[in-house]
């Protein structure tokens, strides 16, 4: 867990001083590290630390705590109280329906298009989604909602569900030889005819 003392100059306020860069390169230390391949670039484990401290809205909208207002993490965490975590003890849609409608009401329109369930037409692309049941990162209940809405607005959508499988389940080294002849080839079938159907039948090898 990267420790939030090391990352001052990357917090709010501070972080509004920083001069605006257009390139942050990838840098891994090497083999003499205590965990060696871990990030050399402090820049590389920022995402990781938004979301271990809940902040990582305010970054991507601006909307930090200033003065006496909210954050607008802050104004989500207060209006959802517990429902997010009861959500993983959920097997319904109907609380992920009610907790969307409170978000829109909450969420400035202007930030609503980084909240793909507020997106949903019937032009998105086919979609397939693949999650693990067990992921504590991302509650699988999130792609069951998205298949939803998906299949409601009419398009071409399919859901798998990996029973027992934890977030990047698909990284394990054991991966392909658990998942290469049967989900893998699907998305990989899926990808194949959706691709052919927009080129007009053209053949994707």
């Amino acid at each position: 867990m990267p420790d939030r003392a090391e990352f001052t100059q990357y917090l709010h306020p501070l972080s509004d001083t920083l001069g605006l860069i257009s390139d942050s390169p990838l840098s891994y230390h090497g083999p003499s590290w205590p965990v060696p391949g871990y990030p050399a670039n402090a820049r590389m484990l920022l995402s990781r630390l938004y979301l271990q401290l809940g902040i990582l809205l305010d970054y991507l909208t601006g909307e930090h705590k200033r003065d006496n207002q909210p954050s607008l993490s802050d104004i989500l965490r207060e209006a959802l109280g517990s429902d997010k975590t009861d959500l993983a003890h959920s097997t319904g849609s109907d609380a992920y329906d009610e907790i969307n409608e409170r978000l829109e009401r909450l969420i400035p329109e202007r930030h609503r298009p980084l909240f793909p369930q507020f997106s949903v037409t019937s032009d998105w692309p086919p979609t397939y989604l693949a999650h693990g049941a067990l992921d504590s990162a991302v509650l699988v209940h999130e792609s069951r909602n998205m298949h939803k809405l998906l299949k409601t607005a009419g398009v071409d959508v399919t859901l798998s569900v990996l029973e027992g499988e934890e977030h990047s389940f698909d990284y394990e080294p054991t991966a392909e030889a658990i998942y290469g002849s049967s989900l893998f080839d699907s998305i990989g079938e899926f990808l194949k005819e959706h691709l052919e159907k927009a080129r007009g039948g053209v053949n994707v090898a």
